[in-house]
């Protein structure tokens, strides 16, 4: 990708966050098309947002969860695509762990999948700059540094008229933060209001929305099919009101739901 496309994407991720703090009166002005493209920014929270709102709140073992399926040959750019959005929350889990090795060892996959999606461009420039700060020991930053590789390779799908592959790059990276971030939930080593994390109803129903409209070809992928038919069970589990607390055994449903639907993923 360009410097110039790159400055234009950093510079939609600020106008987003501008739109919520100056609220429907500045919202108004804006064109449906930019409407749609900072809605998007701000309706889809990261991997990374979720890992760092528990691990505020309790002592998390990242080390222990900081493990990933080393397998990279898929069939097609379906397969790729959530693949990619798996590995690259997997890296963040191993950023979080400060895992040099293992970061580096899910970094040659995110790359590798990232070549096969004719994205290699976005990554290959960022490449170094992993290396070095994971040297550095400067994980903070690295943190930031990957989250927004995994936007901008959605962001650069979308430009190349991908967007079904960029929508399952989304889905792929929001199961395995839901995956991991409820594994660690269901431990009960967090204060109850950690789980209000979880409340991601609007996430559901726009995953329901994006897949139910993706092409035909992709919407008969196994594993898009087991996504659409989970998405309403999870909306449901998630969907205690803001704020307040999940319960147990919905962490552990979310747990097992999610934890299969990535075990097929990877399975391709």
């Amino acid at each position: 990708m360009s410097k110039r496309s790159t400055t234009l994407v950093l510079l939609a991720v600020l106008l987003a966050q501008l739109v919520l703090a100056a609220g429907p009166a500045f919202s108004q002005s804006l064109t449906e098309a930019e409407k749609k493209e900072f809605s998007l920014n701000v309706a889809l929270p990261s991997p990374a947002e979720m890992f760092l709102a528990i691990d505020r709140l309790g002592d998390t073992n990242w080390n222990e969860a900081a493990v990933f399926n080393e397998r990279y040959d898929y069939q097609d750019n379906y397969m790729r695509a959530m693949n990619l959005g798996v590995r690259a929350a997997d890296g963040l889990v191993a950023i979080l762990a400060e895992d040099k090795t293992k970061l580096g060892q899910v970094i040659v996959i995110v790359i590798t999948l990232a070549e096969e999606l004719q994205v290699q461009e976005t990554i290959l420039d960022r490449s170094k700059t992993f290396e070095d700060l994971a040297n550095q020991g400067r994980w903070d930053e690295l943190r930031d540094e990957l989250d927004a590789l995994r936007y901008l390779i959605e962001m650069e799908m979308d430009q190349l008229g991908d967007q079904d592959v960029a929508t399952l790059v989304r889905v792929g990276g929001w199961l395995e933060g839901l995956r991991v971030t409820s594994q660690q939930l269901a431990k009960g080593i967090y204060p109850e209001h950690s789980s209000s994390v979880l409340y991601q109803p609007n996430l559901a129903d726009y995953f329901e929305k994006q897949l139910s409209g993706m092409e035909p070809e992709a919407k008969r992928n196994p594993a898009v099919q087991a996504i659409l038919t989970a998405l309403p069970e999870l909306r449901r589990l998630v969907n205690v009101g803001y704020r307040n607390p999940v319960p147990a055994e919905n962490i552990k449903r979310l747990n097992q739901i999610s934890s299969e639907l990535v075990a097929m993923i990877e399975r391709g």
